[in-house]
């Protein structure tokens, strides 16, 4: 559980990287456990950028010069998954954490792709052109 200090945003740097996967791994733990407080980070890697996007949101925009982007579950499921202005969109979906099936997706629009969960958790890894 975090400690509650008036913040809902986290930005992390230097959270990848290294001959560690372990720590990208805890890292990523970190993020689920953000998500389960309602909380949001940002975790940025080289040309990555990974969130979380918690029930309820909607619409969370992809930009364009985000190329690729994947999504997963961080809970056990995801329902109401809906992604539109992508290659591949999805409407009222659900993801599980124990198959990857929002993997590597494009955006198609130049105004970004969008991206909503009516339950659950999921993780956003976008990748810069």
């Amino acid at each position: 559980m975090l400690p509650k200090k008036g913040f809902d945003c986290f930005r992390i740097y230097g959270a990848f990287g290294g001959d560690r996967i372990d720590h990208s791994i805890a890292n990523l733990q970190m993020l689920r456990n953000i998500a389960e407080e309602n909380l949001s980070a940002v975790l940025y890697y080289k040309k990555q950028i990974l969130t979380n996007l918690n029930a309820g949101e909607t619409d969370y925009l992809i930009p364009d010069f985000c190329s690729y982007f994947s999504l997963f579950a961080l809970s056990e499921v995801c329902r109401g998954v809906t992604i539109t202005g992508a290659k591949y969109p999805l409407e009222n979906a659900e993801l599980k954490n124990s198959f990857p099936l929002g993997l590597s997706n494009e955006v198609s629009t130049p105004a970004g792709a969008y991206v909503s969960v009516e339950e659950g958790n999921l993780l956003l890894v976008m990748t810069e052109k």
